[in-house]
């Protein structure tokens, strides 16, 4: 048998296989509605265990290979059934709720202090907004949640320094939601007190990230990195010691408030230095226009678990933008998924995915859609 024959072969069973799936699927519908009426949970894991376990001991050599194929089989029917299940879902309720909520905040809290980098954010997006400043992130969450603040504008991810792990712990700790988000070019310079040139420095002030940003910078010069809560912070500090040794790495703006001269400007090592910042409160609110969802999960132990997560966001043609795992502080070696990608909620088929999430992993969190 030449390789044209043996293509017109696998043609031969792709057809049928094509049309066995299609008659699957609509059994699932089926089951969907079934399972509606009777209100019965969409995963049956035993069931599917079960059945991937006889797959296995039936398909001799290619025993994973079939297992693989069935698992994915099951995931894509279970999500053709979430539909008609999410319409009942906690979840929904929740994203029903976000989409008819008004967000304008009024008073902002920021971590840090006049000048900092949260400050230009919180005023990019609501120019006419009061600030009130906390001297660390936690401090900003806690003002969320007793009302002191209306929402918070926080930096969650560097493009070059990568994310800010805290802000993203804390989001969990106290259940609060992602609204609005906004990139901001990060341009740092270095200054000092007035009488004080790069021959006097030796020590510098930042943020730990701000550092991280500005390595090459502070390794040429031999200077000493310490970190601090905050670039204007650090400024304050600088300012305040009136030390000819000390500096602080900030923004133009920041070295201006506390009379600082300006030794250096964009010392950044990379020239698109960016800032992801985002807006949090108690609360979430869509949009229409919204184009970017955040969730985090934990998986459950089984073989590919993750794979098959990811494999959902694909076959809904769900672009992912970031992923990323952190230890939960509660669990022996368990670990925290947090995943960005495109997508609006208002999608039927979209919101359906989330539902699945929910139902089926065992810590689920929706962070928003904006």
């Amino acid at each position: 048998m030449d390789l044209k024959e043996i293509r017109n072969k696998i043609d031969s069973i792709d057809d049928q296989l094509l049309d066995l799936f299609l008659q699957r699927m609509e059994c699932s519908k089926q089951v969907a509605e079934y399972k509606v009426a009777n209100n019965i949970p969409v995963l049956n894991a035993q069931r599917e265990s079960e059945i991937l376990d006889k797959v296995a001991s039936d398909a001799g050599d290619y025993a994973e290979h079939a297992r693989l194929l069935y698992s994915t089989i099951m995931d894509i029917s279970r999500s053709a059934q979430y539909p008609y299940v999410c319409k009942n879902n906690s979840l929904n309720e929740v994203i029903t709720s976000a989409t008819n909520t008004e967000f304008a905040p009024k008073i902002v809290g920021c971590q840090g202090t006049i000048g900092a980098y949260s400050e230009q954010a919180a005023l990019t997006l609501y120019p006419d907004c009061e600030i009130k400043y906390y001297p660390t992130f936690e401090q900003v969450f806690k003002a969320i949640e007793n009302g002191e603040v209306d929402c918070g504008v926080l930096p969650v991810e560097n493009s070059c320094a990568g994310s800010v792990v805290e802000n993203y712990d804390l989001l969990m700790k106290y259940d609060m939601y992602i609204n609005q988000q906004v990139d901001l070019s990060i341009s740092h310079c270095i200054a000092a007190c007035p009488n004080a040139d790069m021959g006097t420095i030796k020590t510098v002030f930042s943020h730990e990230q701000a550092l991280n940003q500005c390595a090459d910078f502070i390794t040429e010069h031999a200077i000493s990195p310490h970190s601090m809560r905050n670039t204007a912070i650090a400024a304050e500090y600088v300012a305040n010691k009136g030390d000819d040794t000390l500096a602080a790495i900030c923004s133009e703006r920041c070295a201006d408030v506390y009379s600082l001269k300006i030794l250096h400007k964009n010392i950044q090592t990379s020239s698109v230095n960016t800032t992801r910042f985002v807006v949090v409160s108690k609360s979430m609110s869509i949009k229409p226009d919204a184009s970017h969802i955040s969730v985090a999960f934990t998986l459950p132990h089984i073989p590919g678990a993750l794979y098959r997560v990811l494999s959902k966001l694909a076959a809904f043609n769900l672009n992912l933008t970031k992923i990323e795992s952190r230890p939960v502080k509660t669990s022996l070696f368990e670990y925290l998924f947090y995943l960005d990608f495109n997508g609006n909620l208002l999608d039927e088929k979209t919101a359906s995915l989330l539902a699945s999430l929910n139902e089926e992993m065992p810590q689920f969190k929706l962070f928003g859609n904006y």
